[in-house]
């Protein structure tokens, strides 16, 4: 996850398969970010979307189900097949990132990710607090 040019957006890049994918939009728009500033002490903080008001008869989703939706969309525009790229390709996409992660943290600037050893799934919530995080810096 990093800053996107337009303030409203965080960019989501995808490694896989030797490949940096990306950037995908994803959008913050009615999404509340914690300000970690405040003070506030809560361990539960999560980023959460605006709800909407209801129509009459119209199911509506959860808000944190539209933003955990929003970030299945963004992963999966990233990880549609498309061939392999060539080896010189996969070594400057593989330096790129590496170069990124190994520097140091107060220079480095977004949030990485990883999927679960056990079952490879993305965690959709940690991905949203990360989001939270580059937009709350976004704003500064």
């Amino acid at each position: 996850m990093q800053m996107s040019a337009n303030a409203d957006e965080v960019s989501v890049f995808l490694y896989q398969n030797g490949e940096l994918r990306g950037p995908a939009a994803f959008s913050t728009l009615g999404m509340r970010i914690q300000n970690e500033q405040s003070g506030s002490s809560s361990l539960f903080a999560q980023p959460v979307a605006v709800q909407p008001v209801p129509e009459a008869d119209s199911p509506v989703k959860a808000a944190r189900d539209v933003l955990e939706a929003r970030m299945e969309a963004a992963l999966a525009e990233l990880s549609a097949l498309r061939p392999q790229p060539n080896t010189t390709v996969r070594q400057g996409h593989l330096a790129l990132l590496t170069r990124w992660y190994y520097r140091p943290q107060q220079k480095r600037v977004g949030e990485v990710c990883f999927p679960s050893e056990t079952d490879h799934t993305w965690p959709i919530r940690s991905m949203l607090r990360s989001v939270g995080r580059v937009a709350a810096a976004n704003l500064r």
